[in-house]
């Protein structure tokens, strides 16, 4: 599948301070008004959080035959769920320098991961967050090249002023509807941003700004994505749900969120933004790590959050259908290296498929995160989702 600023700010606003800049902003373009005889039109998306490339995963990647990196098995086991999708988005909280591949603390990976997250099935992905400056302005400008000649869509980070104000807002049309994008970070690791590439940093200025951009480009639909929030924490901050409540307010339709490295709630709410618009609005407050060398409980495990977007014929687009696929990233030992699996856990639950054998601690500790995303997210299916955001 394929689809055709910079302001640092060291302490956070409170959401009152947020409210009195946008009273000194411009006056706010108007919410769009829906389409009176507009055809009906669903996209089904699929999105993870966190593809992160540890030291380890480098090492696993490699294959000493063609002296490369190779990481496409890593994500053979849910390719077909991802390409599945109309959609398939994820954070790349990487970079890629072209050379001196490292982990942690400053990531720099191969161009080979990109390769295998555009084969396995993805369509967008963020490259705004606290790791963008790993490798300072020239790794921003050559990971956002490498992802573009990959026909993948990119959020968040810009090359230079003509690419800032070409990809401020991203449009992403799809089956009949037109999605606006916008990503920020909390946080760049006190890394200053060089001069000449842009960084979005989460500002409620900034954002109230690029959502009355959005909204002049009337869209159906307007999905944020913020890295934001505390480190492996399962619940959502003031911070959080300051930012959220603004991008609701001013017209926000979907907010997905990432950062913590584990998985926090999702809710499908309806809420009214300040233009009277009652509806449907869904945000996942930090969907964990899609792919990592974490072993540690809450961070091992994670989950393909699955929507839809659907048009009424009145014109009116929500988030709709909710549900998720839990997964959990297996280290296999082989030999001397650890070979990386993302695996449906469903699918592998009862240690009888043939692709792949767990040992019995491996399946033990799968097992534990599958009933931790249970237990934190709820049930699986999209009937109980509708259900619970009815109460």
């Amino acid at each position: 599948m394929r689809v055709a600023i910079l302001v640092v700010i060291p302490l956070w606003l409170s959401l009152a301070t947020a409210q009195a800049l946008a009273k000194d902003a411009p006056p706010p373009a108007p919410a769009p008004a829906p389409a009176s005889a507009a055809a009906p039109a669903t996209l089904r998306i699929a999105a993870v959080g966190d593809v992160m490339a540890h030291r380890l995963q480098l090492v696993a990647a490699w294959n000493p035959a063609c002296k490369c990196h190779d990481f496409r098995s890593v994500f053979a086991q849910v390719k077909d769920e991802l390409s599945a999708a109309d959609l398939a988005i994820g954070n790349f909280e990487t970079t890629l320098p072209g050379k001196d591949f490292t982990g942690y603390p400053r990531f720099g990976s191969p161009d080979a991961l990109a390769v295998a997250l555009a084969d396995a099935g993805f369509d967008v992905l963020t490259t705004v967050n606290n790791h963008a400056l790993d490798r300072d302005g020239e790794g921003i400008v050559r990971t956002l090249e490498v992802l573009k000649k990959l026909g993948l869509v990119r959020l968040g980070t810009f090359a230079d002023d003509a690419d800032y104000a070409r990809r401020r807002v991203t449009l992403v049309e799809r089956n009949g509807l037109r999605i606006a994008m916008l990503a920020y970070t909390e946080m760049t690791n006190m890394i200053p941003t060089p001069a000449g590439v842009y960084v979005n940093r989460i500002s409620p200025a900034l954002l109230t700004e690029d959502l009355a951009l959005a909204r002049r480009k009337k869209p159906d639909v307007i999905m944020v994505f913020l890295h934001f929030g505390e480190q492996y924490q399962r619940a959502p901050n003031a911070r959080q749900r300051a930012t959220v409540e603004l991008a609701f307010r001013e017209g926000a339709d979907v907010v997905l969120g990432s950062h913590p490295h584990v998985l926090q709630p999702y809710e499908l709410r309806t809420i009214k933004d300040r233009f009277g618009r009652e509806k449907p609005r869904l945000v996942a407050w930090s969907l964990g790590n899609f792919v990592s060398n974490y072993r540690m409980r809450f961070a091992d495990g994670s989950a393909i959050l699955h929507f839809s977007l659907v048009r009424d014929a009145a014109g009116v687009t929500v988030p709709t259908d909710v549900s998720y696929t839990p997964i959990w990233t297996y280290g296999e030992r082989d030999g001397d290296k650890v070979r990386f699996h993302v695996l449906p856990i469903e699918r592998f639950a009862d240690n009888a498929s043939a692709a792949l054998k767990l040992p019995g601690k491996a399946l033990r500790r799968m097992l534990l995160s599958l009933a931790d995303t249970e237990a934190l997210l709820g049930p699986r299916d999209a009937a109980a989702t509708r259900a619970r955001a009815s109460r």
